[in-house]
């Protein structure tokens, strides 16, 4: 029998789409990866699948103009490579410059939590939710204790379901706005702040603090993802 986590996971597969775009049929990064489908599109740059010319794996290729105004690919980058054998995070391929691109390329995963919830017919099961619940906060976990991250970012879009054998995983992406609350080496915490004149993060699942200007901690993380499994469980 087919898992109701598996079921929404099937439907948001079918929403993903093949949208092109203007660089479909193109190749990176000194032609190893040809892209193919546009997945997405937004003020980072754009998004495609792909084609590992050298082993023939699926996977996603992220551009952003190297002149974007507030760049974020190579950080993230970086913190892809941090965190990297993690569960629930995606493994990286290449990065790096070409042309007037920033490049990033990451396994290809499942649809996101967002469109498995939209194609369910915004609704989801307990079992389902728990699942969710689960696995986000192990991923959490990973990101908090291993790379002293706090992400600032939960929400259903970053949220994403592996593909094939993974397809019952839920992974964790976009740590563009990723910040560490603890210095590697010394161990010492990120001073408290109340004062942020700017807001980091998504104003649906944010937490209250982060609506007050307070400086991003790990709990922050965790109100978040509870905002969310909420939202998924009323709808």
């Amino acid at each position: 029998a087919v898992s109701p986590l598996a079921r929404i996971v099937n439907e948001g597969r079918k929403r993903q789409g093949t949208p092109s775009g203007d660089l479909r049929g193109h190749a990176v990064a000194d032609q190893r990866f040809q892209l193919r489908n546009l997945l997405g599109s937004g003020s980072f740059g754009r998004v495609y699948a792909g084609t590992d010319s050298r082993t023939g794996e699926d996977v996603a290729v992220k551009l952003e103009p190297s002149f974007a105004t507030q760049p974020q690919l190579q950080y993230e980058a970086k913190i892809y490579k941090i965190l990297a054998g993690g569960k629930g995070i995606p493994k990286i391929h290449w990065c790096g410059q070409e042309g007037i691109h920033s490049i990033l390329v990451l396994e290809l995963l499942g649809p996101s939590l967002e469109q498995a919830f939209v194609s369910s017919g915004r609704k989801m099961g307990l079992d389902a939710i728990t699942k969710v619940a689960q696995q986000t906060l192990e991923c959490l976990e990973y990101i908090h204790e291993v790379g002293f991250f706090v992400h600032r970012d939960i929400k259903p879009h970053n949220i994403v379901f592996g593909r094939g054998a993974k397809a019952d995983q839920v992974f964790l992406i976009d740590f563009g706005l990723a910040k560490r609350y603890r210095h590697p080496k010394t161990m010492e915490h990120i001073p408290y702040r109340d004062n942020k004149r700017t807001f980091t993060g998504n104003y649906a699942f944010a937490a209250v603090n982060s609506h007050l200007g307070i400086e991003a901690c790990r709990r922050d993380d965790i109100d978040a993802l509870g905002y969310m499994l909420v939202y998924l469980h009323r709808g």
